[in-house]
């Protein structure tokens, strides 16, 4: 918060737009200026103000300022270049892309530039971008500020009479209009509340926090809604966890909303993370809401599963049964993972449903489920598969499956009576 030094007490500013400096996003949700301070006359007027990054603009600012007869607004207009972009030529904001000293949006860039007298030139020119901005105050002598709206100051209770606050003081109704220093900018509608929206983040699985078998999907749900009584535009999200989250809307009437997708691989142990939403209306102003969402990774799963007839394993060189004969089919199963399986179903392809003595195991818990049948001859290389399904406490499926061989042979009959 930028501290301005008054003789009737402290002003406050409130910066409205979140910054990158660099190519890559950094979202910042206040900016705290130790060594900028601003000095206030009497009459309100302002005189000095002392921070580097701003300074070194100060004779491009005078110039162009004074060209259009707003001197005695240089230093506000310093003031308003340090809540924009805190006198960093390359800043760009990285949902509506404003850019430059002062943030000109790029969809107005060419025209206004070309008006100003700065055809084709870069938006990150530092004298194009103060020379269009201080013709685009000139353009609306009554409200040019209102192209801005960046820098919001607000006096101490009693100051200027009965004080009404919207959004923790970023708005504020002085019964003459919204004040700024020097009184350079005043707020048609000062009781309109400002833009507004709401997001939530959930995941596909219910849990606080959900579970998910590590090296998972975790998808997680984003729903926008715009709670205010403008349209809002250039929707914007990001994930602290993921980076940019691309919905498939950016522009929300009033009342109306977007769903937007993004998943990650889950990892072990408990991860959280916040998103960001922003979006400007009509007039520029700024809309944001956040969110967190978390979920738990936990070992994957695993189930180990081993058919044997009549006691001895049923692999692909298989035991020898006798045509007619009954013969016990059993699965052997394990719980070779780290977590509870729950629920476990086994199928036989050739005899159905198994029943098992349980159906839960906790980790190195196993369980032998059987079945039985007569060998027939007819199928002397006989062969079927076994599956096994389970699902952990998150809702996730585990499955496994082992194939059963076994040989039936005719039986042999002794020598008779007759053959001596």
């Amino acid at each position: 918060m930028l501290h301005i030094v008054f003789d009737m007490g402290t002003l406050s500013v409130r910066t409205r737009r979140t910054r990158r400096h660099t190519k890559w996003f950094v979202p910042v949700l206040a900016v705290t200026v130790i060594a900028a301070t601003l000095a206030i006359s009497q009459q309100g007027q302002a005189k000095t103000l002392h921070h580097d990054r701003v300074e070194q603009w100060r004779p491009l600012v005078e110039k162009y300022w004074t060209a259009y007869g707003y001197a005695d607004e240089i230093d506000f207009a310093l003031m308003v270049m340090f809540g924009e972009s805190t006198g960093v030529p390359t800043a760009q904001h990285p949902g509506s892309l404003a850019s430059g000293l002062f943030q000109h949006l790029p969809k107005y860039w060419a025209d206004r530039s070309a008006a100003a007298g700065w055809a084709g030139a870069n938006i990150f020119d530092p004298e194009a971008n103060i020379a269009v901005a201080a013709w685009l105050r000139a353009t609306s002598p009554e409200h040019g500020w209102r192209h801005w709206e960046a820098t919001h100051v607000w006096y101490p209770p009693g100051s200027f009479g009965a004080n009404t606050y919207w959004d923790g003081g970023r708005y504020a109704n002085m019964g003459d209009g919204h004040v700024s220093v020097g009184g350079a900018y005043e707020n048609p509608n000062p009781t309109e509340p400002p833009p507004a929206m709401t997001i939530s983040k959930t995941s596909s699985v219910e849990g606080d926090p959900p579970e998910f078998l590590e090296g998972t999907d975790v998808v997680w749900t984003y729903e926008v809604i715009n709670t205010g009584d403008v349209d809002l535009w250039a929707l914007y999200l990001w994930d602290d966890a993921l980076g940019e989250v691309v919905c498939p809307d950016d522009h929300l009437a009033p009342g109306g909303s977007t769903v937007c997708i993004a998943a990650e691989i889950s990892e072990l142990g408990v991860h959280e993370a916040r998103v960001l939403a922003f979006a400007w209306d009509d007039d520029g102003r700024e809309a944001s809401a956040s969110a967190n969402g978390a979920y738990f990774g936990i070992p994957p799963a695993e189930l180990q599963l081993e058919a044997r007839i009549d006691g001895y394993p049923a692999d692909e060189s298989g035991p020898v049964v006798v045509s007619g004969d009954e013969v016990l089919v059993s699965y052997h199963l394990t719980n070779a993972g780290d977590v509870d399986i729950y629920a476990l179903y086994i199928w036989d392809d050739a005899l159905g449903e198994l029943t098992c003595p349980k159906q839960d195991l906790r980790p190195g818990d196993s369980v032998i489920c059987t079945a039985t049948l007569i060998a027939d001859l007819d199928e002397t290389e006989s062969g079927h598969l076994g599956w096994v399904w389970g699902w952990t406490a998150a809702g996730n499926q585990i499955e496994t499956s082992d194939p059963m061989s076994y040989r039936v042979v005719e039986r042999e009959v002794g020598p008779s009576q007759s053959d001596h």
